[in-house]
């Protein structure tokens, strides 16, 4: 997945105070099309390619795995199932969302190894397992002591911890990413239209709507990804609703306070 995420000025960005020489700031309408005054044109352009960054932290936890011998890998659904060759050692399950399970493995068919034999090797581990199905069963991880099993499991753990927060922090920056390319039109939606995403009915007053924006605002997690998209809320609160003829109270601004989720400080731009 590639994005391409403009910041700067007014936008997108901190807001810069700037002479904005003739400009009429009542009129001006920056999320609709036509040309921005040149204060206000991107200044910076970033390219995210999040979906390549996850990718590259899944090889990467794969690698620490394989390194505690865990070279079998099998897909299951949102599932990524690694395998060790000892057949005491627990299963790691790796969901798609981003977390590990570790259980213990369970009866399982594997072919015994048998010595060069000219090509004929295949066939005869077949032979072996008809002739002898206790040869090819293997049931070690139903006899190992919970004791080793739970030493074996905080290895992997303590082992791949650097390599699975990584993980879980590329998945969390490419949901960002999606997230914040939609944000401006979702807000726009909400505060010139009504419209709220999954919702059928309208929100028809600007008080409704200004009531939903803080509702948005608080809704995200405590957290530096949370913050960011509030960020993005509060600029477009600064750009275009406290420029309009229905900007947050301070009544509004300070009941918007007391719900939040995070330190940060719900503060638009109050013109007197």
């Amino acid at each position: 997945m590639r994005m391409r995420l403009v910041w700067g000025g007014l936008l997108f960005g901190t807001p810069s105070w700037a002479d904005t020489g003739l400009v009429d700031l009542e009129n001006w309408d920056p999320y609709q099309q036509g040309d921005a005054p040149a204060w206000a044109v991107p200044g910076e352009t970033i390219v995210v390619n999040s979906g390549n960054q996850v990718a590259q932290k899944r090889v990467e936890l794969a690698a620490g795995l394989k390194d505690l011998g865990y070279g079998n890998t099998k897909r299951r659904g949102e599932w990524t199932v690694y395998l060790a060759d000892p057949p005491w050692y627990p299963k790691v399950m790796v969901h798609d969302s981003g977390y590990m399970l570790l259980k213990r493995r369970g009866v399982h068919f594997k072919l015994p190894e048998v010595a060069d034999w000219g090509g004929w090797e295949k066939p005869l581990e077949l032979a072996l397992c008809l002739v002898q199905p206790t040869s090819c069963i293997r049931v070690h991880g139903l006899m190992v002591s919970k004791r080793r099993l739970r030493w074996k499991e905080q290895e992997v753990v303590d082992q791949t911890r650097r390599q699975m927060n990584a993980f879980q922090d590329a998945i969390a920056d490419a949901s960002l990413a999606e997230r914040v390319a939609g944000l401006v039109e979702i807000l726009n939606q909400l505060w010139r239209q009504g419209i709220r995403p999954n919702e059928a009915q309208r929100v028809e007053t600007a008080a409704l709507r200004r009531q939903a924006l803080v509702e948005m605002w608080q809704e995200p997690a405590s957290n530096p990804w949370g913050d960011t998209i509030r960020s993005h809320i509060e600029v477009f609160v600064d750009d275009v609703v406290q420029t309009s003829p229905h900007p947050f109270t301070a009544e509004e601004i300070a009941e918007a306070n007391k719900g939040r989720r995070s330190e940060r400080r719900f503060d638009p731009i109050v013109f007197e």
